[in-house]
């Protein structure tokens, strides 16, 4: 094992790039204790430039930051994790990892060069993640303008409305273009594992019938990087773009051009095509930003509570014995 620092190894296409660190990002497991042997540490450590070679947690100080980061590990019982260590994360995260790498941005002895490596590893992934988001609920919002309302708004308006509308609908096609363009591996992989179906996702299946039939007190609604649902809904995008394009262009064409039956079919795929989306979005943000953030203020709001019990019981305990 030879003694030399990252930033030097960043430098080197046949080590940074794919065969060490880029095999670690895209594995769902948590990556924070490889990583933290592949830097220098708070203490004088070793490199090791063979991916096969990197295992252990020797170089964990148990601060628990990585645990503290993890979202898979919030949204887990506080006895499933018995201690605040690399090992313990990956040992009850696994496979659930969802490659968000907070573990590795939040542990002390990560060398700087690697974090920045890492955070930047799926940031053309995140842009169209992003643009994707901007774009259908642009499109959700002004198509429901367009439809529901067209004979509140004046001309004008109504104009303006229909640009956003086209220019959204131009910015989803072009999410897949930026896709393509930017990031092949990441798009293979994507394609790759949305495609990719086994006996687990049936078990997924069974799983979360099982959690909502008992109100979340039986079964478990498994998480991870590419579980059924993401790939349920990965399939639902895949395949609804294109048809959003089609019946959206023979809108705009209009039936002077192709005749009023065609258009009125058209518009009613188009408007349920809408409608399956905009319930599979909100879905979707509820499951990503609404029910974590609505969770952690919940544990919050009683953590608050039961501070204020202790301590109202050790003011009347010291009340009555003084």
């Amino acid at each position: 094992m030879s003694n030399y620092r990252i930033e030097d190894t960043m430098q080197s296409a046949t080590f940074a790039g794919s065969k060490v660190i880029d095999d670690i990002l895209d594995t769902a497991h948590p990556p924070v204790a490889r990583f933290r042997l592949l830097s220098t540490g708070i203490a004088q450590n070793h490199m090791l430039p063979v991916s096969e070679d990197i295992s252990g947690y020797s170089a964990c100080v148990s601060c628990g930051n990585c645990v503290d980061a993890c979202p898979v590990i919030a949204g887990k019982p506080p006895e499933d994790l018995v201690a605040r260590t690399s090992m313990a994360l990956e040992h009850v995260v696994g496979e659930q990892c969802r490659r968000c790498y907070k573990c590795v941005a939040a542990c002390p002895q990560v060398d700087r060069s690697v974090k920045d490596y890492v955070r930047s590893f799926r940031r053309v992934e995140r842009m169209v993640h992003w643009t994707l988001m901007v774009s259908i609920v642009t499109l959700m919002l002004t198509g429901m303008a367009v439809n529901h309302f067209r004979w509140d708004m004046s001309d004008i308006i109504y104009f303006a409305v229909g640009v956003v509308h086209r220019a959204a609908a131009l910015t989803l096609l072009g999410a897949a273009l930026l896709f393509f363009v930017g990031d092949r591996r990441h798009m293979r992989r994507a394609f790759r594992k949305t495609f990719h179906w086994a006996k687990d996702d049936w078990v997924w299946f069974r799983d979360v019938v099982v959690w909502v039939t008992s109100l979340g007190k039986e079964g478990r609604l498994m998480r991870g990087d590419f579980n059924t649902a993401q790939k349920l809904w990965y399939t639902f995008i895949i395949a609804v773009v294109p048809l959003f394009a089609i019946t959206g262009v023979i809108r705009w064409i209009g039936p002077d051009i192709l005749g009023n039956e065609l258009v009125l079919a058209d518009t009613q795929v188009h408007v349920v095509l809408a409608w399956c989306n905009d319930i599979l979005l909100l879905v979707h943000i509820s499951l990503k930003i609404i029910y974590p953030y609505a969770r952690d203020s919940w544990r919050g709001i009683a953590a608050s509570l039961a501070f204020s019990r202790l301590r109202r019981m050790r003011d009347r305990q010291l009340a009555s014995g003084s």
